[in-house]
């Protein structure tokens, strides 16, 4: 669509009958040998395009797109194999975006600690098998903290955090 906040991209599969289109519709014939369609969609949904259609965008109360406006934007397009494998980055990609927003949701809904850490320790276990790291002891905080304030100050906790929480 050419109106709002941003594109909505849809796949259609013409199979020669008529159809009506709206004029905020901007229809394109895709050459498949070319550009693979998923590749185009995660294309049309990436920065890179988003940024351009924010500099594109005309209208303050209802935003829309100039159909030339919109031919003008740069999408990459790689040869098929690469988009092949970039489609299967993106694939993954939502995939882990979805566990782990299902893991937030779950984990909203436990008013206990136990049941937080359980929840924590399962999700750990199921998609970072072999993560041995013991993510709680008996309880969620330490007997001693493991930095001094010396080493906050020049930041040295950030890069030895996983040696001093093993040793103690």
């Amino acid at each position: 669509a050419t109106n709002g906040e941003k594109i909505k991209p849809t796949w259609f599969d013409y199979n020669n009958k008529p159809i009506i289109i709206s004029d905020n519709i901007l229809p394109l014939v895709i050459n498949t040998k070319v550009v693979l369609i998923e590749y185009l969609f995660y294309q049309l949904n990436s920065e890179i395009v988003l940024d351009q259609l924010e500099l594109i965008k005309r209208g303050q109360t209802i935003p829309f797109f100039r159909r030339s406006d919109l031919f003008e934007i740069k999408i990459p397009v790689p040869p098929i194999s690469e988009q092949i494998n970039r489609v299967a980055g993106f694939k993954k990609h939502e995939q882990q975006k979805f566990r782990l927003t299902s893991f937030i949701n779950s984990i909203k809904l436990i008013e206990d600690p136990e049941g937080i850490k359980n929840e924590i320790e399962s999700f750990t276990k199921q998609y970072f098998p072999r993560s041995e790291q013991v993510l709680f002891r008996t309880e969620l905080e330490f007997e001693k903290f493991p930095f001094t304030s010396e080493e906050i100050a020049i930041g040295k906790h950030i890069t030895s955090s996983y040696d001093k929480l093993i040793k103690h």
